[in-house]
């Protein structure tokens, strides 16, 4: 295209490019000068972006890959509500979401010349599960094991239960102390999660199966011994001997326990029957039942 106006129409180019613009003067159609300038035409490059999973867990890494060109200034990405970035003209992008539910993926691009432009897509994201153990659990020695289980109901019937012991199954009986893990997962991208309780052992109930009243300073009485510790609320101590006679009771924390005698009598070695009635600071009531022999 040519014009010979001082002031020329506008001039629309068809393709993008780099154009020389031309303008040359005549003074008295005999003195000429040149100018030239080099003009840059963009065209709308189409903005797309791609992700590596239409579905991702919550705090997984949302990797996301873009298709922009040297035209591109500045790309603006809009990931939800309260998240949002400008980036430079980059071809990666990564985001991890923090809550569960379908977002929209914006992004917009500021060109270099052309009028700005946008595409979106959509992402599902997978709740992690919510696994409730409780807090530190109290464990008496020779007492109920603890039953342990996630408190937190899950209206998802498929999950899958692993413990740091190896059983595979929604509860777990705790025995000894210690801690206990938990991983639940579930969904259909198989989200998991992992919490843990620690186990105590508070009121050391530590019962001896054998004793020998001789005066020696050791083993002369027969009581649970660490029954003193701050776990305990209370305590029911009984003896009786093979015909049903109450030989000793106590209901006290403190105390030296059974010496072997009965009404001042030394009674004669044997198999004795006990039972002991705890009851923990907690409010839980602990129950035993067994054998000591009396040694002489």
């Amino acid at each position: 295209g040519s014009s010979t106006a001082v002031d020329p129409a506008p001039y629309h180019y068809v393709d993008a490019g780099r154009y020389p613009v031309q303008l040359t003067g005549w003074i008295k159609g005999r003195c000429a000068d040149s100018a030239v300038r080099y003009i840059t035409v963009d065209s709308v490059f189409p903005l797309l972006f791609t992700k590596d999973r239409d579905a991702r867990c919550v705090g997984e890494n949302l990797h996301i890959y873009t298709r922009a060109d040297q035209t591109t200034r500045e790309l603006y990405w809009q990931l939800n509500e309260e998240d949002s970035a400008h980036t430079p003209n980059e071809s990666y992008y990564q985001h991890a979401y923090a809550r569960h539910g379908t977002f929209v993926v914006q992004l917009k691009a500021r060109n270099r010349a052309c009028p700005d432009t946008e595409t979106s897509d959509t992402i599902e994201v997978y709740p992690l599960p919510y696994i409730d153990l409780g807090d530190t659990a109290r464990l008496c020695g020779q007492g109920q094991p603890i039953l342990l289980r996630n408190r937190a109901a899950s209206a998802d019937t498929g999950s899958r239960y692993y413990w740091n012991t190896g059983d595979t199954s929604a509860t777990l009986w705790a025995r000894k102390e210690g801690t206990y893990s938990l991983t639940i997962i579930q969904g259909p991208l198989g989200c998991r999660n992992t919490e843990s309780v620690h186990i105590v052992r508070d009121c050391y109930l530590d019962i001896p199966n054998a004793f020998s009243p001789n005066g020696d300073g050791h083993n002369d009485y027969f009581f649970p011994r660490q029954g003193l510790s701050r776990g305990l609320s209370s305590l029911h101590f009984q003896i009786v001997n093979r015909w049903g006679q109450v030989v000793f009771e106590s209901t006290g924390l403190q105390g030296r326990g059974w010496d072997g005698r009965w009404n001042g009598q030394q009674q004669a070695p044997g198999v004795y029957v006990y039972t002991i009635k705890a009851v923990l600071n907690n409010g839980r009531t602990e129950e035993y039942i067994g054998n000591v022999t009396l040694l002489r």
